[in-house]
């Protein structure tokens, strides 16, 4: 445990001969809840060799913004691991009820020795609306992320950029890789894979009302 926290949403990823596992630690936070909700949520990590021990005493701390850091994901270039999550940092829309509002994504990378590169993360994506529900492949090229984003305020559609294997956000603002067809179908909840060679195929589920489908994309560099 970290801090004496609950652990939520874990992900693990393998490469270099290192699991690395990732979680939220946390969620509520102290106060009055009669003065309204607070939130704490850090996202933190630990290795695992290949015979099951565990070689991080103390869990790593990969970011302790404010609010909630939620949902890793976890990727391997061969050399270094890429975390991705969603991210609250940064504010939520008032105007709506829950902690859900706000999200941004955000990573890091983790060294397969168990050094944090890019402490409370980088920005991938953020902006109007909820950027969320990332996930994330190393293409050979680049670490290839993906997302759900609601920045027309009207529905969901998928996005998609690629982080360096430097740490570097290469598209800036993100790629719309799967528009919601005019409104009549909502894109979400993206997952993605990846053959090497700069290319991955990105999945998704859809629909609208009682009408669910799904499709797919290529994408390449």
């Amino acid at each position: 445990a970290h801090d004496g926290r609950d652990a939520y949403m874990p992900a693990a990823g393998f490469g270099n001969g290192i699991f690395l596992v990732a979680w939220q630690s946390g969620r509520t936070g102290p106060g009055d809840i009669r003065e309204g909700l607070t939130f704490v949520g850090d996202l933190v990590a630990c290795r695992v060799d290949g015979s099951g021990k565990i070689l991080d005493e103390k869990p790593l701390v990969i970011s302790a913004a404010p609010d909630l850091q939620e949902r890793p994901r976890i990727a391997s270039d061969g050399k270094n691991f890429l975390v991705v999550w969603q991210d609250l940092r940064n504010g939520r829309d008032s105007s709506k009820p829950g902690p859900g509002q706000g999200y941004d994504v955000y990573a890091a990378r983790v060294t397969a020795e168990g050094k944090v590169l890019d402490p409370d993360g980088i920005l991938v994506c953020g902006g109007k609306g909820n950027q969320c529900n990332p996930q994330v492949a190393w293409d050979g090229k680049a670490f290839q992320v993906v997302w759900q984003d609601f920045r027309s305020g009207q529905f969901y559609e998928v996005y998609g950029g690629r982080v360096s294997a430097q740490g570097k956000a290469l598209d800036a603002g993100g790629v719309k890789l799967a528009a919601a067809n005019g409104g009549k179908h909502q894109r979400y909840t993206p997952d993605v894979a990846s053959t090497g060679g700069g290319k991955s195929l990105v999945l998704w589920a859809g629909g609208h009302g009682r009408n669910a489908d799904a499709g797919s994309v290529f994408v390449a560099d």
